[in-house]
Order: structure tokens, then C-alpha cells, then sequence
């Protein structure tokens, strides 16, 4: 058998291109029989990578032993006994390439298999990203100086203050400026305008920090046909400040900020708002947050979620969870 075709269900690539990808997998087998599989596509978009039976027939392909031949499927559905002809389209070297039948599997980074060789119906569709600690970095500590100079209050009491309504900020019950204010009355202080204001701006600039690694993986992962998006409980004035600041921001496909649908983490409609606009399933959707509240409640969901501390965490949680076998490592 000259190979099997095996499809991967990369339902990313049929969203963005109107194809699904078929792989045609060499050195299976001694006989040199050409051989086609069937790949299901459905109408509107590739789902989890669903192979039907082997069909003989067709044209045979030279696909060397470890080496792999992409084909490119029209969108919409084919039945048992379409043949997927062959595009121009190849890896350009020799990769490890998992079996169908299960036998001598290997690695593959978009690997669709179980332990067991049979073949997954999920597939990675797309990455959530939070903002804070996520695609940020530590917080300016020159803004955080400036609040603590303006109010005169400790690092710590301040701190302790400010997560107070920092919820209701970032749900949009309060403004940035309404923030400050009951902040400042909390703490018994009595805060002028132009002071509010101050610390205000001084807040949003506190939090426009960027993480260049996940930022740059965010870039592998677009490339790479998954869609990429934010999920961020953001307060007014944060978000307008990091929009005059950052273009990349628009580089994803899907950004929802709380305080504009009065929604936050980890509230299960927010959660539900994002799938709504990414229009994929929990199971195609990985989210990454700080807080394990947050993850904690995009799993209850349903959506693929881990904690993100630091990219080299992250890479080990990716191929301690398997997940590395759909998704290109930061």
C-alpha cells in the first residue's frame, strides 16, 4: 500500500481557507496497492478529524517511508468514494507520522489519536488568551509608585483596597473615575478631582505592559490557521489606554472585554459570550488565565483550560496534557 490518507479535522484551516487537510501517511506497508481514504467534511467548516473507510482506487502518489503529502479538500462534504486529489503541497522533510490502525504511532504535532490508536473527534480550533499576567507582564512599577505617591497610603494598604471594587470595576458598575473615588473614600481620604483623574491614567498605564513570548506565540498560532483571541476582565479607562498603545491588539480574531457586556470572570456567561463569538465548541477552545478561578470555570464550560504563570510552564503543561500534538509549542 502505497499509503492511507487520513484525515486530520483541522477545522481551523476549513474556516480560514474553505479546505480541510488530508495527509497522506508513507511506509505503512510492504505492497505498493495505491490506496485512498475518504475524509468527511462537513458543509460549514472541517469538524474533529473523522476518517471513513480505505477505498482502493485513484492515482497513486510516491510518499516516501516517514514522509507526509497534504491534500486539499473543498469544504463542503464529500461521501464515501470521493478520491481527494493530490495539491502541490508538501512537507518539506521527511516527519514521523502516526498511523491509522494504531501501529508504530508516533508523535505528530496535530496528531488526532488516542493512546489507544483510534482516532479523536475533538480538535484545537482555537487559543483564549486573558490580558493580565497573560499577555502582560508584571505591572509598571512606576505607575504603582505614582498611586502609592498621590494617595500616601503603604504598598501594602493599597493594595489590599484596590481589589476591593476591582470586580465591579471591571464589570463596568463603576467607571475608572468612580473607582478612585470610592477608593479614596474608603481609605478615608479626601482626593481632589485632578487627583482621581491622576490616578486614573496612572492605573491604565500600570497595567500596558506586554509578555513578548506569548505575544509572539499568539503571532506562531495565526500563522498556523487557529484563531486567537482575548477574554479579559478590563475596566474603562485600562482598555482605552492599551488601545492607543497596542496595534497588535487587533490581531485578534475575537476580543471580549467585561466592562462592555456588564459581564466578568468567572461568570459562566461571559464564557458563554466568547464561544458565541468564536462559533467553536468547548472542547475546540484552550484558555489560558492566572487566576484558577477563571480556569476553573472555563472547564465547568467545557472549554479546555490551564493556568498560566510563566511560558515555560505553560510549554510543559501543553505536552504534559498532550495538547502539544494540535498546537506548536511557545
Amino acid at each position: 500500500m502505497a499509503g492511507v490518507i487520513v484525515g486530520y479535522g483541522l477545522a481551523s484551516v476549513g474556516r480560514a481557507h474553505g479546505q480541510g487537510v488530508v495527509v497522506e501517511a508513507g511506509g505503512m506497508a510492504e505492497r505498493s496497492e495505491p490506496a485512498f481514504g475518504i475524509f468527511k467534511a462537513a458543509a460549514g467548516g472541517i469538524g474533529g478529524g473523522e476518517i471513513s473507510d480505505v477505498q482502493p482506487g485513484g492515482e497513486a502518489v510516491a510518499v516516501g517511508k516517514g514522509q507526509v503529502r497534504i491534500f486539499s479538500v473543498p469544504a463542503g462534504s464529500l461521501g464515501k468514494g470521493d478520491h481527494c486529489l493530490p495539491s502541490a503541497v508538501d512537507f518539506p522533510e521527511p516527519v514521523p507520522c502516526p498511523i491509522a490502525l494504531g501501529q508504530n504511532r508516533s508523535r505528530h504535532p496535530f496528531s488526532p489519536y488516542t493512546d489507544a490508536g483510534e482516532v479523536s473527534e475533538l480538535g484545537l480550533r482555537a487559543v483564549v488568551f486573558d490580558y493580565g499576567m497573560v499577555l502582560s507582564s508584571a505591572p509598571d512599577a512606576v505607575a504603582k509608585a505614582h498611586l502609592a505617591r498621590i494617595t500616601g497610603l503603604e504598598a501594602s494598604a493599597l493594595e489590599s483596597l484596590y481589589w476591593i471594587d476591582r470586580h465591579a470595576y471591571d464589570r463596568g458598575d463603576l467607571t475608572g473615575l468612580e473607582f478612585w473615588r470610592k477608593l479614596g473614600e474608603d481609605a478615608g481620604l479626601t482626593l481632589t478631582t485632578e487627583q482621581v483623574a491622576e490616578l486614573n491614567q496612572w492605573d491604565a498605564r500600570k497595567w500596558t505592559t506586554e509578555n513578548k513570548e506569548t505575544l509572539a506565540w499568539q503571532r506562531v498560532l495565526k500563522e498556523r490557521g487557529f484563531e486567537t483571541a482575548i477574554l479579559s476582565n478590563m475596566g474603562d479607562n485600562v482598555l482605552e489606554n492599551m488601545e492607543r498603545e497596542f496595534g497588535w491588539i487587533g490581531d485578534f480574531d475575537v476580543c471580549v472585554w467585561s466592562y462592555r457586556h456588564r459581564l466578568a470572570k468567572p461568570e459562566a456567561a461571559i464564557y458563554k459570550l466568547l464561544l458565541e463569538k468564536l462559533g467553536t465548541a468547548p472542547e475546540e477552545t484552550l484558555f489560558l488565565d492566572d487566576k484558577l478561578e477563571n480556569v476553573e470555570a472555563a472547564r465547568h464550560m467545557g472549554i479546555r483550560a490551564l493556568q498560566f504563570s510563566t511560558v515555560e510552564q505553560l510549554r510543559q503543561d501543553l505536552i504534559t496534557t498532550r495538547l502539544d500534538e494540535w498546537l506548536p509549542l511557545p
